[in-house]
C-alpha cells in the first residue's frame, strides 16, 4: 500500500513534542490498477444545488405549466367562491323570512310593506323606512347598523359599485327586495309618492300565489343598487326591464337569482322560471 504527502501535525507526548504525519489518501495497486480510497483528491463528486442552474428552455417549460394550470385551477377557484357567497345569501334569506313572518304575527298578518312612512321626524315630517329598517324598529332584525346590514344584503353584491347607495339604517336601499306587491296581495301601504303594498300572508297562501316569492336578489337597473323592493307584473304583462329606474329582480347568481317564500324556503330561479305564475319582474339589461 503506497501512502501519499499529507498534512503534519505536531503534538506533545509527555516532556516531548512530536510530529505526524496524516496521508490525504492511500492508493491501494491491484489487478484492477489503482483506486483512491474515500480521502482521495481523485475522488469526483457532483455538482452541489448551489451550483446547480436552469437552462432558459428549462425556465420557460416550468413557466408554461404554471400558466395552464392558472388557467384550469382558477375558474374552479372563482366558482366555489360563488358558491360560498350563495350560500351566505340563502342562509341571509332564511333569516329574513323569519324576520317577516314574526312581525306578521304580531301585525294581523301583514308583512311590513317593502317602502312605507313609518314614524316623523322631531319637527313632524313623514320618515320613510325599508322594510329592514321598519324590522329592525320592531325588533325582528339586530338594531346594530352593521349586523342589520350584514343580515338584509346579499354577500355577493360589491357596494362600491354604487357607493352613494351602499346602505343605510332605515333600509332604504342596500337591502334585498321584497315585492312591491298589487291591489290583489293586500292593502296599499302610507308611502305617498308609488303604490306599495302590505302583503296578506293569508292571501299568499292561496293556490295561485304558491309561486309568488315574497322576495330576493334586487336591483335598480340604473343606479345599480340593491333596490328595498321588486315590481310585480301581472299575467301577460312585460317581465323584462331594461336600464331605466326600475327596481326588479336580479340574477346575479349563475344566472339565476335567489328568492324566498312566505314559508321560509328559499331557491334559486333563472329567467325562463319567471312566468306569470311567479308574478315577478327580472332586470334583462343593467348599467356595467
Amino acid at each position: 500500500m503506497k501512502y501519499s504527502a499529507g498534512t503534519t501535525r505536531f503534538f506533545k507526548r509527555g516532556d516531548k513534542l512530536e510530529q505526524q504525519n496524516t496521508p490525504l489518501f492511500l492508493k491501494e495497486k491491484g489487478g484492477a490498477g489503482e483506486r483512491g480510497n474515500f480521502f482521495s483528491r481523485e475522488k469526483k463528486f457532483p455538482l452541489s444545488p448551489a451550483h446547480a442552474r436552469f437552462t432558459l428552455i428549462e425556465l420557460l417549460v416550468v413557466i408554461a405549466i404554471i400558466a395552464i394550470l392558472a388557467a384550469i385551477l382558477l375558474p374552479a377557484l372563482q366558482s366555489a367562491r360563488e358558491r360560498g357567497k350563495s350560500t351566505g345569501c340563502v342562509s341571509n334569506m332564511k333569516s329574513v323570512a323569519v324576520a317577516m313572518n314574526m312581525y306578521a304575527d304580531n301585525n294581523k298578518d301583514l308583512f311590513p310593506a317593502a317602502f312605507n312612512v313609518y314614524g316623523k321626524s322631531s319637527s313632524g315630517k313623514d320618515i320613510n323606512y325599508g322594510w329592514a329598517g321598519i324590522l329592525s324598529l320592531a325588533g325582528e332584525l339586530p338594531r346594530n347598523l352593521k349586523s342589520q346590514g350584514a343580515a338584509s344584503r346579499c354577500p355577493t353584491w360589491n357596494p362600491d359599485i354604487s357607493s352613494s347607495y351602499a346602505w343605510n339604517y332605515r333600509g332604504s336601499y342596500g337591502t334585498y327586495g321584497v315585492i312591491r306587491g298589487l291591489e290583489e296581495f293586500g292593502p296599499r301601504g302610507t308611502y305617498p309618492n308609488e303604490s306599495i303594498y302590505h302583503i296578506h300572508r293569508r292571501t299568499m297562501m292561496k293556490a295561485e300565489y304558491k309561486k309568488v316569492p315574497l322576495g330576493g336578489d334586487s336591483i335598480h337597473t340604473r343606479d345599480r343598487y340593491q333596490a328595498p323592493y321588486i315590481s310585480n307584473a301581472r299575467p301577460g304583462e312585460e317581465r323584462a326591464k331594461g336600464i331605466g329606474g326600475n327596481r326588479t329582480l336580479h340574477l346575479r347568481h349563475s344566472k339565476k337569482a335567489n328568492v324566498f317564500y312566505i314559508d321560509g324556503h328559499v331557491a334559486p330561479i333563472s329567467k325562463e322560471e319567471i312566468n306569470d305564475e311567479t308574478y315577478l319582474t327580472y332586470a334583462n339589461e343593467t348599467v356595467h
